[in-house]
């Protein structure tokens, strides 16, 4: 967990463990499964909590590289990455349903990865990172990904594809291509909307529809964030 609002100090005790800290935007809470606490905290509190399967940080584990530990409690210690990476959850973007699910699956990856590597003291390695996708397999994704039919766009199918782990997957994938898989998705997306936008008889309407998003609205604050311009502007002023 996170927190969101004005400083607070709280106390947590979990069996003959006591910790004590102040919960401030920054700092996170991490308790594995199966722990039980009794908390005292001094005052009202805004905070953000997140819960993680037992089985995906165990698979993030195995495919990480290196021993692994056990996971280890903290209580309100600072962690501004991982607190970032949990108020990202907060956020929509109104996207369609597959880019919106791809990049909730790899945030949740992403958190899964920081966790096992700052909260459970993985061992150090100096085994060099791995290179990018094969030629074949990233032509394959990029294939898929490109699909204009019903294709199962999470990330579990395409590392599956792939025969690779998740987290070996977007780690490569990201080698080859500079993008996550959701960032890749979504500038294909964006590309198609300008080539689009170039056809004076299909309607801004029309084009949201075509690329999946449920509403104009959620469209033009998508295209604005990518481009800077709302799809009308762009389409004014477009070489």
């Amino acid at each position: 967990m996170t927190y969101l609002g004005a400083m607070q100090r709280l106390e947590r005790r979990s069996g003959q463990e006591y910790s004590t800290g102040m919960g401030r935007r920054g700092s996170i809470t991490f308790i594995p499964a199966n722990s039980s606490s009794r908390w005292d905290i001094y005052g009202p509190m805004d905070i953000l909590q997140l819960y993680l399967s037992p089985e995906l940080l165990d698979r993030v584990g195995r495919e990480s590289p290196g021993p692994a530990r056990p996971l280890i409690e903290s209580t309100a210690q600072p962690d501004n990455i991982l607190a970032g990476l949990l108020e990202l959850t907060l956020q929509t973007f109104g996207e369609p349903a597959y880019l919106e699910g791809l990049y909730r699956q790899q945030l949740a990856s992403l958190i899964a990865i920081h966790i096992v590597k700052t909260h459970s003291g993985v061992a150090e390695t100096t085994e060099k990172a791995s290179g990018g996708l094969s030629p074949t397999i990233l032509r394959m994704t990029l294939e898929r990904l490109s699909s204009e039919n019903q294709e199962d766009f999470s990330l579990a199918a395409l590392a599956d594809a792939a025969n690779l782990s998740r987290f070996h997957f977007c780690r490569s994938f990201k080698k080859s291509t500079g993008l996550t898989p959701h960032e890749w998705l979504r500038q294909r997306r964006m590309d198609q909307a300008m080539a689009m936008l170039r056809d004076p008889g299909l309607q801004v309407t029309d084009i949201a529809g075509i690329l999946g998003y449920a509403t104009l609205t959620a469209f033009c604050v998508a295209f604005k964030r990518h481009t800077g311009s709302t799809p009308g502007e762009w389409r004014r002023t477009a070489p």
